[in-house]
């Protein structure tokens, strides 16, 4: 009886700390909803203030949201610089992770998710 009580007690104690190994790995690779929605409201004003204010398409913000290409709104290499300045310098971000996840970003959404996984605490603390 003892036997089988002990092999119970093990098998619900490994099966709950392997759960709780699935969800800490999913919360770190993942962004929760919520989150993105904060991140991608700030993202979408910093995109407006900083990237194409200095271009001189700021109108254009009022456009954007979660869906935009990235490509339809980066159109030169200056803009493309100032995009990865802004996500270096506001979000905390290293500028070599930034530059060698670039080509990846298909949307702004992309862009909230890359945030949310990697932008500083401080950062992050303020959502």
């Amino acid at each position: 009886m003892y036997k089988l009580l002990f092999v119970a007690l093990v098998a619900i104690s490994s099966v709950g700390f392997t759960s709780c190994n699935v969800l800490q790995s999913a919360s770190k690779a993942g962004v929760s909803s919520s989150m993105l929605s904060k991140i991608g409201n700030v993202l979408i004003q910093d995109m407006g203030s900083s990237v194409l204010a200095k271009s001189g398409m700021g109108s254009m913000a009022s456009k954007l949201n979660m869906g935009t290409k990235l490509s339809s709104i980066m159109t030169g290499d200056s803009m493309v610089g100032t995009f990865k300045n802004m996500l270096t310098s506001k979000y905390g971000i290293a500028s070599k992770k930034v530059d060698n996840a670039y080509s990846g970003f298909g949307d702004l959404k992309d862009v909230a998710t890359f945030i949310g996984q990697n932008a500083s605490k401080k950062f992050l603390s303020t959502l």
